[in-house]
C-alpha cells in the first residue's frame, strides 16, 4: 500500500535523516516500516515511517508551513 500520495510529502520525508531520531543500536533499521524505541525510559517509540504521510497529508501542509509534532 502506498501511503505517500504527493511528491512534496515524499521529498520532505527524504530530506530528514530518520536515524538521527533513533537509539543508535536501532539506526540500521531506520527505514524499516515499523516503530522502534527511542532513547529514554523505553516506553516511547519513533513511529513507523508510514504513519507520517498519513498525518502530513491530512493536515494539508503547504510549502513554507511549519508545525511541531509532539508525541
Amino acid at each position: 500500500m502506498n501511503y505517500i500520495r504527493s511528491d512534496s510529502v515524499a521529498d520532505s520525508m527524504l530530506k530528514v535523516p530518520r536515524e538521527l531520531f533513533m537509539d543508535p543500536k536501532y539506526e540500521k533499521y531506520a527505514y524499516n516500516d515499523q516503530p522502534y524505541p527511542i532513547p529514554g525510559n523505553g516506553m516511547q517509540t519513533i513511529s513507523a515511517p508510514y504513519m507520517y504521510p498519513i498525518v502530513y497529508e491530512a493536515i494539508k501542509l503547504k510549502k513554507g508551513d511549519k508545525f511541531l509534532e509532539i508525541g
